[in-house]
């Protein structure tokens, strides 16, 4: 009798063990399955974006190109006292062609980031040319939608330098350019765009801040994927290929930078970005005439 309820009590403990462990497969195969269902959707997801990647990229590359070549041919055709059009048409020319620039060099940005033939050039630059030639590419945009900026460049330390940074002078112009264009496509009408730039020590600190309606915080877990956009709709009101912050962050890592977002539905957004000067020369700043002409030296 004993040896009997000595085998059903062994009999039972070895069937418990089982079941626990059947329990912990099941609940590991729940697990796997939770993942590869979470990986399918973010698949899925991915193939929506790039195609919807393809589409919006497409018009943003088509449309200012179409609008060059029928202004050109506008220009082409005037005659008489139509001429005096012709200074017109042609600072919409340089405007459309600025932003298709823009649009192909984030494209060949992100191509050369994904390759890893991306290396820093650094040289001296004016950051404050450097935010206005931003501004610039994207004039046309700002004025359709009556959208002002507000600029200032701050010396805290007054070192009397605080326009000069040593970095690269083109990633951070593409890097500027990107934070703008995104303010814009955010910014309300007669809106405006804040833009501090800061040379403190060794870093150079820019934050650029719209009066849009913010980003959602489930949103901005996912904003600097690449063909992510938090609009994700081809007709959307705020156009865009989702390249823009991907470019900026992979820019960023590759010059040793670093970025926040701060947004808040229906109050705008504020990002800033964080540079650390390369190679510093304290000499270079101080010679006479170095910077005399910032477009011929600095670009």
């Amino acid at each position: 009798m004993k040896m009997k309820e000595i085998k059903n009590k062994e009999l039972i403990k070895l069937l418990k063990q089982r079941l626990d462990k059947a329990e912990v497969v099941e609940k590991e195969n729940s697990y796997l399955l939770k993942q590869i269902e979470d990986l399918n959707i973010r698949l899925t997801e991915a193939e929506q974006f790039k195609s919807h990647f393809i589409s919006n990229i497409t018009n943003e590359i088509i449309n200012p190109f179409s609008s060059v070549t029928g202004l050109a041919k506008t220009i082409m055709n005037l005659k008489g006292k139509d001429i005096e059009k012709a200074p017109v048409l042609a600072s919409h020319i340089y405007s459309e062609a600025a932003f298709l620039d823009f649009q192909l060099n984030n494209i060949f940005a992100a191509a050369n980031l994904e390759a890893g033939e991306l290396l820093p050039e650094i040289a001296p630059v004016n950051i404050e040319e450097a935010i206005n030639h931003s501004i610039g590419k994207l004039r046309y945009e700002m004025d359709k939608r009556n959208i002002k900026t507000d600029v200032s460049i701050e010396d805290p330390e007054n070192s009397g330098r605080q326009y000069f940074f040593k970095t690269d002078p083109e990633k951070l112009k593409l890097i500027i350019i990107n934070l703008i264009s995104n303010a814009v496509k955010a910014s309300k009408e007669n809106g405006q765009i804040g833009i501090r730039a800061e040379v403190k020590g060794n870093n150079l600190t820019i934050k650029v801040s719209d009066n849009g309606n913010g980003i959602d915080k489930t949103e901005l877990k996912r904003i600097f994927d690449r063909f992510y956009r938090s609009d994700k709709g081809i007709n959307s009101l705020n156009p865009g290929n989702g390249l823009g912050l991907a470019v900026v962050k992979g820019l960023l890592d590759l010059l040793e930078g670093t970025i926040k977002i701060e947004s808040e539905k229906g109050k705008g957004t504020t990002v800033t970005l964080i540079l650390p000067e390369h190679d510093r020369d304290e000499q270079m700043f101080e010679e006479e005439g170095l910077f005399s002409d910032g477009d011929e030296i600095l670009f």
